[in-house]
């Protein structure tokens, strides 16, 4: 749900299913990526401006930082010319 939801409020309209599904995957491989490596999460979710709630899991935390990044990037939400 995440997932949809992230899409959706970036782009204002669904995405379908394989999409969302590809999102999905890639937070799962991260979160094992972070999982394993807990300076690389603490390296991406240290960027922001803000601290960090000390009840999130630095792993997911990161781990859906970065699929944020591939979302606002995508083609279909920049905004061009």
């Amino acid at each position: 749900d995440r997932a949809a939801t992230m899409y959706r409020r970036c782009s204002a309209r669904h995405a379908a299913p394989e999409d969302i599904a590809d999102l999905v995957d890639l937070f799962h491989d991260r979160l094992q990526h972070f999982q394993q490596n807990a300076a690389a999460a603490e390296q991406v979710i240290g960027e922001g401006a803000e601290p960090t709630a000390d009840a999130c899991e630095p792993a997911e935390l990161a781990a859906w930082t970065l699929v944020a990044n591939l979302v606002l990037n995508l083609d279909q939400i920049l905004t061009k010319n």
